[in-house]
């Protein structure tokens, strides 16, 4: 199943070149992706101009083949242009304005199954649409009179909701799960020539005007729990940060962010949960803030890999699951909803020409990685984002002089499709199936004299090629490299097509050596799970010196430590050139062992009998019985009752730490136990070889029980008599029995008796 994804030109990144693939062409026909887009069952809907009919809908599965016009809305000689756009998805039909004239206000709703004859208009008098968007499972659009609109695609079924009296127009909005939220100028009534904020509910009753600003800044956004955030002025604190529950009460400034200035003009919105992120000036300097909608919650973000004053140069968002990807002109910066969390990308540096796709959702594969484009000296780079590693890798070149302008894309399956420039055609360049990394299990640094090793990994279909490239130099051919010189270095992975792929990652000179602790945060007490220290980029041979709390352990000067005590450790190491570092702490702690110890009433038993088992009992333990080394099924209690002669032990297992129990011997008591008067119980022949007759006579009808064991107590058979006799015989075979001594053992109304039977 083909995957359609849509990218747009990113600007400058530390991905180094591959080889440029070839383009071919998918149509003679220019799309205007920037016209907007929609992806519908892995077909792209978009406009496009063949040179004949002018600008009109077509649609694309990335093949010549699959790429066609849907229909000449505007008819006629010339080329005349229906312009369509704003294409949105709803619920598997495709949405879009176009023109039936010249005129902007010619705008109207059109919708398309696809096919000519399925694309129509919805309503032919509503002209001047601006947005169409999905609330509360309906689809609904504004005009340009100011106009809300609900449409379930039928002429019938699109009804006015309400004309919000607005001199100047709506401004922007945005929605949640209960309301619509708009912004927009006061009526032309009215002269302080302010502007408001709106809601409704989908119902012409349930719009209604929530307060007036003196102005409010485009942007207005909403997170996860349904509030909305935007920067206003109430003639009173300056253009500040405000939000609102979608009513009167509730919208309220959050903070006055600027109070020794006159705005701190919070701008450069982005969401992440119920967090709401806008870079914002407080009179010092203009810095990335956070609000939780609360004035304490209201603060300026700490975060040692963001610049101290964040000048706002925010070029786009991208969300994937709980994450954010946020690309400034610094590179890109991770974000997990904590300061702590945010972290620069290596070797994500931008530069200052940046364009994000004009619809990120669609430039993300099925498993969330992004895709776009970025200038590399004449070529493009084609890059995706990893979402699982955060890993920036290319994966296709676009040659020089095939590049659009102005810069759109459209990705398919494992095409990047594009207009030419200068032929004015719809292009596309292959994709390489396969991808790169470079692994750096001991770090990105090394100290002078030292080195550091780097991996490259391939993967997909090959057999591949690798070459390692630092600067405009081939440093090397095998998937291994050992770099004694700080830059950028490069693998370049090709497969038997000749495709090729790269990755890249800066290596830096340090004067702190690396040094790493390996081994377990807890362990159990009385094992031996020693710490050990991990030196990289270092000249050998190294010396240690392990510390506790801060404090030098004595005589604790090798590359590992027997760690006996809870507590913090770290490690410092020295190698020949003088270099040195310490490791960062790590946190041991020692678990106490369970005890484990059986008691038991007797060590011996007769043929037939049990004895039970038993070790101490406490909460959170489990179990295992053991007899002659083995597991016995099913015996994870704390007791066990034993029938057969062995060693016995038993291991207590607590919080992951085990015990096990000194041995404990049973023994079978092998002697014949003497006849009850009331039971006449004989064998014959005995010794046997093959069969052997046994007879049983009972003063009482009474059921009856055989069992046949051998001289360790291990049972053979047994032979159950459920009748009530006083008879009971039966032939017990014996010819499959290894020769020795065996016990025939009779149970019945209570009375016992045992017969020694010896097999030649």
């Amino acid at each position: 199943m083909k995957k359609l994804y849509l990218v747009a030109l990113f600007g400058l990144i530390l991905i180094t070149v591959a080889r440029a693939q070839p383009s071919t062409l998918v149509k003679d026909v220019y799309p205007y992706f920037n016209d907007g887009y929609a992806l519908i069952n892995n077909v792209l809907y978009f406009s496009a101009d063949d040179g004949l009919k002018g600008r009109e809908l077509w649609r694309t599965d990335g093949t010549p083949e699959g790429t066609r016009l849907v229909k000449d809305i505007r008819t006629g000689a010339g080329g005349v242009t229906s312009l369509p756009r704003l294409f949105y998805n709803f619920k598997g039909t495709l949405y879009f304005i176009a023109r039936q004239c010249g005129e902007t206000s010619c705008n109207r709703l059109w919708k398309s199954d696809g096919t000519e004859a399925g694309t129509v208009l919805v309503h032919p008098d509503i002209n001047g649409i601006t947005t169409l968007f999905e609330f509360k499972n309906k689809l609904y659009f504004l005009t340009s009179r100011n106009e809300i609109w609900e449409t379930d695609g039928s002429a019938a079924g699109t009804k006015l909701v309400k004309t919000i009296p607005a001199f100047n127009g709506i401004i922007n909005f945005t929605t949640t799960s209960d309301y619509i939220y708009l912004t927009a100028t006061a009526p032309f009534s009215d002269a302080t020539n302010s502007q408001r904020l709106w809601r409704s509910d989908g119902t012409t009753t349930g719009t209604v005007e929530l307060k007036a600003f003196g102005r409010i800044n485009t942007a207005i956004v909403a997170t996860d729990n349904g509030t909305v955030y935007f920067a206003a002025d109430d003639r009173t604190y300056g253009l500040e940060l405000w939000k609102s529950n979608g009513t009167e009460a509730g919208t309220v400034l959050v903070k006055n962010i600027a109070e020794k200035a006159t705005n701190s003009n919070p701008e450069n919105f982005f969401t992440l949960g119920n967090t709401v992120y806008f870079t914002a000036n407080d009179g010092q300097k203009i810095s990335l803030w956070r609000s939780d909608g609360t004035e304490t919650g209201t603060a300026a973000v700490k975060n040692s890999q963001l610049p101290d004053s964040f000048t706002g140069a925010v070029y786009g968002t991208v969300k994937v699951g709980t994450k954010l990807y946020l690309f400034d002109w610094l590179g890109i910066h991770l974000f997990d909803g904590t300061d702590a969390g945010i972290s620069l990308l290596p070797n994500s540096a931008l530069g200052n020409l940046l364009f994000m796709p004009l619809m990120p959702e669609l430039s993300k594969d099925a498993d969330g990685n992004f895709y776009f484009v970025v200038q590399n000296s004449l070529d493009q780079d084609i890059i995706k984002l990893d979402s699982k590693t955060n890993a920036l890798q290319k994966m296709g070149v676009i040659p020089f002089g095939f590049a659009p302008i102005p810069p759109a894309y459209a990705l398919v399956n494992t095409s990047l499709l594009f207009g030419k420039i200068g032929s004015y055609e719809l292009h596309k360049v292959a994709l390489c199936p396969h991808s790169a990394k470079i692994n750096t299990p001991n770090g990105t640094s090394y100290c002078p004299g030292g080195s550091v090793g780097i991996t490259a990994e391939g993967t997909g279909t090959g057999p591949f090629t690798y070459k390692w490239k630092s600067g405009s130099g081939d440093v090397g051919t095998n998937t291994s490299l050992s770099v004694t010189k700080a830059g950028i270095y490069t693998i370049e992975v090709s497969n038997s097509q000749g495709c090729t792929v790269s990755a890249s990652v800066e290596i830096k000179e340090t004067t702190n050596l690396p040094v790493s602790i390996v081994g377990s945060n807890a362990q159990c007490a009385g094992t031996s799970a020693p710490l050990s220290a991990t030196v990289s980029g270092g000249a050998a041979p190294y010396s240690y010196q392990w510390k506790q709390g801060g404090s030098n352990v004595s005589g604790a000067t090798s590359s590992t430590l027997a760690v006996t005590t809870t507590g913090v450790y770290s490690v410092s190491a020295t190698d020949s050139k003088g270099c040195s570092g310490t490791s960062a702490g790590f946190a041991v702690t020692i678990k106490p062992a369970p005890t484990a110890s059986i008691t038991t009433a007797t060590s011996s038993l007769t043929i037939g009998g049990s004895t039970v088992l038993t070790t101490p009992a406490a909460s959170g333990q489990t179990y295992q019985w053991f007899k002659d080394g083995q597991p016995i099924a099913g015996a994870t209690n704390n007791t066990y009752t034993a029938k057969d002669a062995g060693q016995y032990t038993v291991t207590v297992t607590r919080d992951g730490c085990s015990a096990t129990s000194a041995p404990t011997r049973i023994d079978l008591i092998l002697a014949t136990e003497p006849t009850p008067t009331a039971l006449g119980f004989e064998i014959a022949p005995n010794p046997v070889s093959q069969n052997a007759e046994v007879r049983l006579r009972m003063v009482k009808p009474a059921r009856a029980t055989f069992t046949l064991v051998d001289a360790t107590g291990r049972t053979i058979r047994e032979w159950e008599f459920n009748q009530p006799r006083t008879a009971h015989d039966f032939t017990m075979p014996m010819r499959s029995q290894a020769a020795g001594v065996y016990f025939l053992r009779v149970e019945s109304s209570g009375l016992k008796a045992v017969r020694r039977v010896l097999k030649q």
